[in-house]
């Protein structure tokens, strides 16, 4: 695998971001990622690298698991709920 695509993933960075004040951040960057989180976009680091170590897991012939060299990797979206 060459290259993994995680999505947005809901890092401390975005969590940093959405908690400053929008005149303090840039009302558009605090705007996207706020609704991004709003509208459940955003997947979370375990989900995405339980789905990247099931993609490399190796099928006993010493290739990785489905993905090709040259080929992307991008997980489904699934919409989160908010807790």
């Amino acid at each position: 695998m060459n290259a993994c695509r995680p999505g947005t993933v809901d890092t401390g960075m975005q969590a940093w971001i959405r908690d400053r004040a929008p005149e303090q951040i840039g009302a558009g960057l605090h705007g996207r990622f706020t609704r991004a989180r709003r509208e459940g976009h955003l997947i979370t680091p375990e989900r995405f690298s339980a789905g990247l170590l099931t993609r490399l897991a190796c099928d006993g012939t010493g290739r990785s698991g489905q993905p090709r060299a040259g080929h992307e990797v991008r997980l489904p979206r699934r919409r989160l709920e908010h807790r």
